[in-house]
C-alpha cells in the first residue's frame, strides 16, 4: 500500500471514528459533509439538519473577552485559520452545550473549510468541582487559623 493511500485511509478512518464533530463547510457556512459525531450533534440540536442554510442556525455564539455569547467577530465568518475558540450549541431540550471549536480553511480554490467541535461539558464540570473543593479547603484552613489565634490569644 502506498504512503498516500495509507494516509488517505487513516484520514478517512479518523473522520469516521473520532468523537469530535467534524463539519466540512463552504465559505457561507453551509454544511457540505459531516461525520457521525456531527450528525448526532445536529440531530440533538435540530429535527432535520438539511433544513439549515448555515451553521449559524445552530450556533448560539462564541465566547469573547467581553461576552459569553456573541456573534460579533465570529471566527468562522472571518475564516480565522487554526484558531481555537469556544462556541455554544442549543439542543432541542433547551440545554446550551459549550464546545471547543477549531476552524481551518482546507481549500481556498473550492472555498472549503473544516470546523471541529469537542464537547466541553465534562471538563467544565470538573473545573467547577475543583474550584469548589479548593475554595472549601481555603475557607476551612482560614477558620482553623482563626480558631488557633483565638485559643492562643485567650490562654
Amino acid at each position: 500500500m502506498s504512503s498516500f493511500t495509507e494516509n488517505s485511509s487513516l484520514i478517512q478512518l479518523f473522520f469516521e471514528k473520532t468523537s469530535d464533530a467534524v463539519f466540512i463547510m463552504d465559505y457561507e457556512q453551509r454544511i457540505i459533509n459531516q461525520n457521525k459525531a456531527a450528525q448526532k450533534l445536529l440531530h440533538d440540536a435540530l429535527t432535520d439538519w438539511k433544513q439549515i442554510s448555515s451553521f449559524c442556525y445552530v450556533c448560539k455564539g462564541c465566547t469573547s473577552s467581553m461576552e459569553e455569547h456573541t456573534c460579533r467577530d465570529c471566527r468562522i465568518k472571518k475564516r480565522e485559520d487554526g484558531s481555537s475558540f469556544q462556541i455554544y450549541i442549543e439542543l432541542k431540550n433547551g440545554l446550551e452545550i459549550p464546545y471547543s471549536a477549531s476552524f481551518s480553511v482546507i481549500d481556498e480554490k473550492s472555498e472549503r473549510c473544516v470546523l471541529i467541535l469537542r464537547n466541553l461539558t465534562e471538563q467544565q464540570e470538573i473545573a467547577k468541582q475543583l474550584q469548589k473543593s479548593t475554595l472549601t479547603k481555603y475557607v476551612l484552613n482560614a477558620h482553623e487559623n482563626e480558631r488557633k489565634k483565638l485559643i492562643t490569644g485567650t490562654a
